[in-house]
């Protein structure tokens, strides 16, 4: 009787964790269809050494922008696409270790591709040398360099939260001002939000590292 008991419960127990191992599957497989995606758009962009970007509708306009890139600047974007499919890839490595048996390898090979594709992408996508002609530009650095301060001065406890809050409140409040007064506010809004999540992409992987260097 207690050897059924016992039995059942395993399989119960056995049965509970089925759903998150699968939900993890399931996005370990869609988290490698979009790096998929991303590889096969650097092999084009690098092959071709052609790539072209339609964005969205400016104010007034009737149809968005194409953004042609040629030569040189095709194959860097290129690269920053092979980047980002690469740290794609180190994700879904980190998520197939949670349900793996060999857990302490598949979390650092994960962290190595995730950490190698972020450095690649961030200059070729983003590059640094046209900040102040980019408006999207100057808003990505801006706000990278922004956060990441704020989160690392909120890390050592340095800074009062309502600081943080506030500062954070004040960021958002000019770039949203900006973004009604003029149609460049709007890129520069674009770009704000693209560095915010650089920066918690970034700041990620420097914890990562500083735990694992911590416990070695």
């Amino acid at each position: 009787m207690l050897a059924q008991s016992n039995a059942q419960t395993g399989e119960s127990i056995g049965d509970q964790s089925r759903p998150p191992k699968v939900a993890i599957a399931m996005g370990v497989i869609i988290i490698l269809a979009l790096s998929a995606g991303f590889a096969v758009a650097a092999t084009l962009a690098i092959s071709r050494r052609h790539y072209e970007i339609i964005t969205e509708a400016s104010r007034g306009s009737g149809g968005g922008q194409v953004v042609a890139f040629t030569g040189a600047e095709a194959v860097r974007v290129g690269i920053g696409f092979l980047g980002t499919a690469v740290m794609l890839s180190g994700w879904a490595a980190a998520l197939a270790s949670v349900i793996g048996r060999r857990r302490a390898r598949w979390a650092s090979v994960a962290f190595m591709l995730s950490a190698i594709g972020f450095v690649t992408l961030v200059p070729c996508l983003f590059p640094p040398w046209r900040i102040g002609r980019s408006v999207i530009l100057t808003g990505v650095y801006g706000a990278l360099a922004l956060v990441t301060l704020l989160l690392e001065a909120s890390r050592r406890r340095r800074l009062n939260r309502l600081v943080v809050y506030l500062s954070a409140l004040a960021f958002v409040s000019v770039i949203a001002v900006g973004a009604l007064a003029r149609s460049d506010g709007v890129l520069l809004a674009e770009g704000v939000g693209i560095g915010v999540l650089l920066a918690a992409i970034g700041y990620g992987h420097w914890l990562v590292s500083r735990s694992a260097q911590l416990h070695h």
